[in-house]
């Protein structure tokens, strides 16, 4: 039989192991609430313009229309030289749905808006998680998934990052399937996993953050994929993630325990970047959207558009086609950005003249309608006609520059007209379809053949 000392000795080295270990463990419980009170949400910030554009093309009617023009930067990151402010990104989205209230166009700028700005903000990698897509067919989330790939991509380009290493995972459908798949996780690991499945993120990165290695005691988290896919909830705990953006980011007590997780496993804190006031800016019930299915456009007698509308492609043709759709029995007016006004414009020397761009733009309305009354003028101010005279009755607008048109809403209102009927037409293919592009070839084109040249002599 052991001495009572022994005993009384006994007991107070386990209680001694006890106080330490719940020392060290209410330890790394603070640090994780301090990394979260550090930096670990934060709301969207306003976007600023690039390269002195503020999304049009350069002015007016013009900085309202044209979709020749970049979107605005965002924050520290984006395609003005300036460094990304994350390395590795999870962009968490909803999937559109047509039997929501007001049908999958809200959810589809929604993202667009989503997207612009997550791509502007990473440096290296995007993973993009997707959500809602609670019993959907399988077959729509992959055309939906197919489609994103190339969107994001288009959203890259745009910001100058074609390097952009873009990763879509495919969600849960909620539908039968058990099995196996393949589950694409933001390390680039391709595996095939039984649903539901336990994940193990594994060690830390290389000087990564934290004083532990892999999960403490052997704590894995099992995720039921119902189709075998990675989801928002396994990504989070990738070791070299940095950011979560979200339009509808986890709560304050899933963001801690995210992060209390994170750093019991010796990996950096997560933080949050909560996208809310970009998704509500992104999509406005009074305006109307041209590729909304659902939307009835009505006719008016006076619209107005404008852009700098250089090297006329698809994107101005498409706003030039809406205008022109919904202006009847009286004045389409077109703005085109004067060139004073584009001196700050990229490859500006390969511009063409404003009597070219006047002249391109004239030529297309004809073709489209022989008969309509057009004005086609250029214009020296940032608003053009619009914001001056009050017979307008709408404008029509690219979706990257719907700030513009509030603006002249603004200055009507100032002197007392009637606020315009706002028309919006989705961006295209900004990758290819942007003048800036477009210069950008017309120069590599030209340099090219003039090294040729040179090489014949």
């Amino acid at each position: 039989m052991p001495s009572t000392s022994s005993q009384q000795t006994a007991i107070v080295t386990t209680l001694a192991i006890a106080i330490l270990g719940l020392f060290f463990f209410t330890k790394k419980v603070v640090r994780a609430k301090a990394a979260l009170a550090d930096g670990g949400h934060h709301s969207s910030r306003p976007c600023s313009p690039r390269n002195g554009g503020g999304g049009g093309g350069g002015g007016g009617a013009t900085a309202a229309g044209s979709s020749s023009g970049k979107g605005g930067g965002a924050g520290s990151g984006g395609g003005d030289g300036r460094a990304m402010a994350f390395a590795v990104g999870l962009l968490d989205i909803a999937i559109p749905r047509d039997d929501r209230v007001g049908g999958s166009f809200p959810r589809v700028m929604i993202n667009d808006a989503c997207i612009a700005r997550a791509v502007k903000e990473v440096s290296r990698q995007l993973v993009v998680s997707l959500r809602d897509a609670d019993n959907m067919p399988a077959g729509v989330v992959r055309a939906y998934v197919s489609g994103l790939y190339q969107e994001v991509y288009d959203a890259a380009c745009a910001a100058d990052r074609p390097d952009l290493d873009v990763r879509v995972l495919l969600p849960a459908t909620g539908t039968s399937g058990a099995g196996t798949a393949p589950a694409a996780l933001p390390n680039g690991d391709g595996v095939s996993l039984p649903s539901p499945f336990t994940f193990n993120p594994g060690p830390p990165p290389e000087g990564g953050g934290g004083d532990g290695g892999p999960l403490e005691g052997g704590r894995e988290f099992t995720v039921d994929l119902v189709r075998g896919w990675a989801s928002r909830e396994v990504a989070v705990l990738e070791p070299e993630l940095e950011v979560l953006f979200s339009d509808d980011p986890p709560d304050d007590g899933r963001r801690e325990s995210i992060n209390a997780d994170r750093l019991l496993a010796g990996y950096p804190a997560l933080r949050f970047v909560g996208l809310e006031s970009v998704a509500s800016g992104a999509h406005t019930a009074e305006y109307f959207y041209a590729e909304d299915v659902l939307a009835s456009i009505p006719t008016f007698s006076s619209v107005a558009c404008g852009g700098t509308f250089d090297r006329l492609h698809g994107g101005h043709k498409k706003l030039l086609t809406l205008a022109a759709s919904m202006c009847e029995g009286g004045t389409l007016t077109v703005g085109v950005t004067s060139d004073s006004m584009l001196k700050a414009k990229s490859n500006a020397k390969m511009l063409s003249s404003l009597p070219e761009r006047l002249a391109g733009v004239t030529d297309f309305l004809r073709t489209l309608n022989p008969q309509m009354r057009t004005r086609v003028e250029g214009i020296t101010d940032p608003f053009g006609p619009p914001a001056v005279e009050e017979a307008f009755d709408a404008i029509v607008v690219s979706s990257e520059t719907v700030l513009g048109a509030e603006k002249i809403n603004e200055l009507r209102a100032q002197k007392g007209f009637r606020p315009l009927a706002v028309a919006v037409t989705r961006r295209l293919a900004a990758a290819t379809l942007s003048s800036s592009y477009l210069r950008r070839a017309a120069e590599e084109k030209q340099r090219d053949m003039q090294q040729q040249q040179q090489q014949r002599k």
